[in-house]
């Protein structure tokens, strides 16, 4: 049995590979970027834990001087985006790039990102979204390079993940953003990497209502909305023809979630580098922790 799962698995592997070739191309988007790095990469996810540490780089803003920030999503709406000056930004749910119901913010995101950075800055996207009208206002902004990431997620054997991880080909593509920047920066070179606002404290803001719909109040450190929203498991320019996540639905994704993230510590470790989660009460139980 043990010879024929191996088998399957080097067969979904040359699977992968041929796909990726067909889809996507073997460039690795790393290649002119990555280097050495000397200081530490704080990657900021935007969890509600997120607006302690933020308060703190208010108080004590020389302890971050010698800091290379990712940010990601909307995290460009808030103050501290000007303040901190992140070096990296990282997007990659579809509502940025494509006609949804979300549309809106989307475009709004896109163009605060324009009309804000006056620093170098590299925003990463997902390969299939390279060519998104979304992006016009990043295209005419200087200071802006984008960088594509392969989209394909690897489903091969994970005898040889950790390899082609470092070729570039690979992705942090398992339900949150926060895994494409950890993929970033341990590509860029980084060896140590701090996590904050990585909550993940997905359930403790679900319900499901009479109408049998799994609903959720969407929490980040910018706010909260308190009204209980159907949870949607697709993105469709027709709220009408978007159905509400099942619950079984919701709990594979998730776990899908929490998997990427003992991958991409797998492969961190693979390339030597740290990292640790500094988010209090963070339910992911990978990565080593740190209150400070």
């Amino acid at each position: 049995m043990k010879i024929v799962s191996n088998a399957i698995n080097i067969l979904r592997t040359l699977q992968y590979i041929i796909k990726l070739g067909m889809t996507e191309g073997y460039n690795n988007p790393f290649k002119s970027l990555a280097f050495s790095q000397s200081k530490p990469a704080y990657i900021l996810a935007n969890g509600p834990s997120l607006k302690k540490f933020l308060e703190d780089t208010d108080n004590c803003p020389e302890k971050f001087t010698g800091v290379d920030f990712f940010v990601v999503n909307d995290f460009v709406k808030d103050e501290h985006f000007i303040r901190l000056k992140p070096k990296y930004c990282v997007m990659s749910d579809p509502l940025f790039f494509i006609e949804t119901i979300y549309s809106e913010r989307g475009h709004n995101a896109m163009q605060a990102l324009a009309d804000t950075v006056t620093w170098d800055m590299i925003l990463f996207i997902p390969w299939c979204y390279k060519k998104s009208k979304f992006l016009e206002p990043i295209r005419a902004n200087k200071h802006i390079s984008i960088v594509a990431l392969h989209r394909l997620y690897y489903f091969g054997c994970e005898k040889f993940r950790n390899r082609i991880f470092k070729l570039g080909l690979g992705n942090g593509e398992y339900g949150t953003v926060a895994l494409n920047a950890i993929y970033s920066a341990i590509m860029l070179g980084y060896k140590t990497i701090r996590l904050y606002g990585l909550d993940h404290t997905f359930f403790d803001n679900i319900a499901v209502n009479n109408q049998n719909q799994l609903c959720y109040k969407d929490t980040h450190f910018y706010g909260q909305d308190n009204a209980l929203r159907p949870m949607l498991n697709h993105y469709n320019g027709e709220l009408k023809n978007v159905k509400p996540f099942r619950v079984s639905e919701f709990l594979f994704e998730k776990a899908n979630l929490f998997r990427g993230h003992e991958i991409m510590n797998d492969f961190a470790r693979y390339m030597n580098v740290k990292i640790i989660n500094c988010t209090p009460n963070s339910m992911v139980d990978e990565y080593d922790r740190s209150s400070k």
